[in-house]
């Protein structure tokens, strides 16, 4: 059996998660939303695309550095 993964999240690493979520809602219209004690923000596509997920960086990342996660989801098989 073949899978068919789609990626429907991508998970963004960044030190500045309010100056990203003014960004995204600003200019993409995308939505905020986030779970009452988690430090991940997901941004939501007002078109039903991918979701951004937004996870503070580590303290010891250096400014410009990338870090990005793709999150794929593939139905349950055994």
């Amino acid at each position: 059996m073949k899978i068919k993964p789609s990626i429907n999240r991508i998970v963004l690493y960044t030190k500045d998660i309010e100056r990203m979520v003014e960004f995204y809602t600003k200019h993409f219209d995308f939505k905020s939303h986030t779970e009452a004690g988690d430090r991940i923000i997901e941004l939501i596509s007002p078109n039903g695309g991918v979701s951004l997920l937004l996870h503070p960086a580590a303290k010891t990342a250096k400014q410009g550095q990338n870090c990005v996660k793709l999150v794929f989801d593939v139905p349950e098989f055994r």
